[in-house]
């Protein structure tokens, strides 16, 4: 029969008996393999590595349909680009305009800025035209043409949904 007095004999604990005590000079020593070994070159673990095998021209993975997921709708993206080209083109202008006539007459940059005003206009102009030819030929919706083999039934229903309450009707 054990008693808690027997049981209490063995003053050691698990973790005394996992790990060891050491000796102030073991620890020391332990240390110092420790920081040696952290602040040593490590010449044998290569940090990169370069495959210098040649890449195959197709493999036999077919192609996965990648979704377009813009945050920016790419016509807004289209007329920034181009808002900033002609803002750096004017600007150009500008000062080409300013630097020919700064010894003859002595503009100001307000003088300088109501002749390159009739270059941004043309710009912003032209990218407005752009905007509205390329609206107008997206605005027609896309030809879908359906290519079936073998025996095709085709459903027509038109599903009616109105009111608070949903009250469906279904046409046939």
């Amino acid at each position: 029969m054990s008693t808690p007095a027997a049981s209490n004999e063995s003053s050691t604990t698990a973790a005394e008996t996992a790990h060891p005590r050491r000796t102030e000079a073991e620890a020391a020593a332990e240390a110092a393999r420790l920081i040696a070994a952290a602040y040593s070159p490590d010449t044998h673990t290569p940090t990169a590595y370069r495959d210098t095998a040649p890449l195959p021209d197709y493999g036999s993975t077919p192609p996965v349909h990648q979704p377009d997921r813009r945050l920016v709708p790419e016509w807004a993206a289209g007329v920034a680009v181009v808002s900033v080209a002609v803002g750096c083109g004017a600007a150009l202008i500008g000062a080409g305009i300013y630097a020919a006539t700064a010894g003859l007459a002595q503009l100001t940059w307000s003088g300088v800025a109501a002749l390159a005003a009739p270059f941004i206009a043309t710009g912003f102009l032209v990218v407005a035209i752009g905007t509205v030819i390329r609206r107008v030929r997206t605005a027609a919706p896309p030809i879908t043409q359906h290519h079936y083999q073998g025996d095709v039934t085709h459903h027509h229903q038109t599903i009616t949904t109105r009111g608070a309450i949903a009250r469906t009707r279904i046409k046939q």
